[in-house]
């Protein structure tokens, strides 16, 4: 599937992942890419904790709590977007993350607050929706070991909180239900807990008795109360074999942040990979919020991909949403984190924009917006290799087929910086071509990990040596003594050399561009960010 008719080349690769013929079409994702069903990926994954609740009754909040270290946004853990709006709905998708809690280890889904359907569709600043976030939560709740139950305790029960219930029932796993893994959590009592307010308490605990699910766990998860009593009720609610599991340290996974403007299909592309709806999609821009991560095996390798909120520039944020910008700027800070922690950032471009562009000559000097060009920037800076995506090829197919090699060609022509970019055309809404997507990130990641022997290094520098041995910058060659790689993530080199003198200081950064450019042609480093440094 990976062979090119003709050997053509894109984007100078030695490795191209084409679209000529059959070989991009060939390669569809299958629609059950994580195989088994849901009780044989519970024995076998981290237990799996799912948090439901009314809005606002702190559910992101006590994600963050325990995803976050120390409770704190910005620490490379994954942390959900919050913001103090009583029936509001800030968090849209079901959000995944790495929890820690104590010694155990689990994920945990946070949820939107509203699990009806006609809720969503009548929000006014809500766009139409392709798929619903009902069938989304009910398939992370059967997949899931428990279910938090979330209850505003200083307010008691009302009548969503009991109709959720009902919901609950009829839609867990049997034995989630019959084994009491559906615990009630009171979120909000740090004035009962401080002030030792021990009738309100039991008061409360008495209400959350009338949903059926047991005794209540009384915490806060703003300030951390109560954490003991949550720790000791998720131990006693894991499954023996999952008990073993939750003991383990979190393993390594390739993370893949995907990054782009909004509405380029980027929340598709990521239910295309898994197989099935896991994040929520439509026609209308600004509908993901959170990054949303998911784990996806493939190829005997963990990858964790990021789905990101749409970049939106800073000008645009005021009008962006109801809240004026505030949870769009939020969302902005998200995705760059989590471009910053990726190993791989995959920005996603529209083929079929960039065609339209062109007929209607908006774009002048680059076929990709300078915002695009800065997000691919902004992750090379970072040292992060990038993976270019031209999404919607499906309806670039239907027209004239020298337009799919008009896209690369512009590709090419919108990135003359970052020359050997991995491009990997395809249609996620269609499926073709989504299955190059990950041997190419696999490939550029064990490329940003390649280590180059520093003997080879030394005898590739005396052969550049020899060849270039003229006057101009390459003269600060002839005084390189030694080399050595120094680092890897990304491939960073250290040249020592002999006391330079003004001129040849002056001239460091032109030789820096020409001896990275030769690393990456002469040990197949191409399109791979490297560093390179003198002593």
């Amino acid at each position: 599937a990976l062979r090119m008719v003709g050997g053509a080349k894109m984007f100078g690769l030695a490795r191209p992942y084409g679209w000529l013929g059959l070989s991009w079409r060939s390669c569809r994702y299958s629609t059950n890419l994580v195989a088994g069903s849901p009780d044989a990926e519970r024995s076998l994954e981290r237990p799996k904790v799912v948090i439901l609740g009314q809005p606002n009754v702190g559910k992101s909040t006590l994600f963050n709590r325990l995803t976050s270290r120390s409770g704190r946004r910005g620490s490379g853990r994954k942390t959900a977007i919050t913001l103090n709006t009583p029936g509001g709905h800030v968090t849209r998708d079901v959000i995944e993350g790495r929890a820690t809690l104590g010694d155990l280890r689990f994920r945990v889904f946070d949820t939107a607050g509203h699990n009806d359907e006609r809720y969503w569709q009548n929000l006014g600043d809500t766009p139409r929706l392709e798929n619903s976030i009902a069938p989304i939560v009910r398939e992370t709740l059967r997949r899931s070991h428990v279910a938090l139950f979330l209850v505003d305790g200083r307010h008691g029960l009302s009548e969503p909180d009991l109709a959720l219930a009902r919901w609950v029932r009829r839609n867990a796993a049997p034995g989630m239900l019959a084994e009491g893994r559906v615990r009630v959590v009171l979120n909000k009592c740090e004035g009962l807990l401080s002030r030792g307010g021990s009738g309100d308490l039991e008061a409360a605990g008495e209400e959350a008795l009338s949903l059926g699910f047991g005794e209540g766990v009384t915490v806060s998860a703003e300030t951390g109360e109560g954490m003991a009593d949550l720790y000791q009720a998720l131990w006693t609610a894991f499954p023996s074999d999952a008990r073993e599991a939750a003991s383990e340290a979190h393993g390594q996974t390739i993370r893949v942040a995907v990054t782009g403007r909004p509405n380029v299909g980027k929340s598709t592309l990521v239910n295309s990979l898994l197989g099935y709806d896991r994040v929520l999609t439509g026609p209308k821009p600004g509908l993901t919020r959170d990054s949303v991560e998911v784990d996806l095996p493939w190829g005997g390798r963990d990858f964790t991909v990021v789905d990101t909120a749409g970049r939106v520039r800073g000008s645009k944020l005021p009008h962006y949403d109801d809240s004026g910008g505030a949870v769009a700027g939020r969302a902005n800070e998200d995705a760059e984190r989590a471009v910053h922690f990726a190993h791989v950032v995959v920005l996603v471009v529209d083929a079929d924009q960039i065609l339209r562009s062109v007929a209607d000559h908006r774009q002048s000097s680059s076929y990709l917006t300078h915002f695009e060009s800065t997000i691919a920037a902004s992750a090379l800076r970072h040292g992060r290799p990038l993976v270019v995506l031209a999404n919607k090829m499906d309806l670039v197919d239907s027209a004239d087929p020298e337009e799919r090699d008009r896209v690369n060609r512009l590709l090419a022509e919108g990135l003359p910086d970052y020359q050997g970019v991995r491009l990997v055309p395809c249609s996620a809404k269609t499926g073709l071509g989504v299955g190059f997507l990950l041997p190419a990130v696999a490939e550029v990641y064990d490329m940003w990990r390649a280590r180059v022997q520093t003997s080879h290094l030394n005898a590739w520098l005396e052969d550049l040596k020899r060849f270039h041995h003229g006057g101009g910058p390459t003269s600060i060659l002839g005084s390189m003594r030694y080399a050595a790689q120094v680092k890897t993530r990304p491939p960073t080199f250290c040249f020592w050399t002999k006391k330079r003198r003004g001129k040849e200081r002056k001239g460091e950064n032109s030789v820096a561009k020409f001896l990275r450019h030769k690393l990456q042609e002469s040990f197949g480093l191409t399109g791979i960010p490297i560093r390179v440094m003198f002593r």
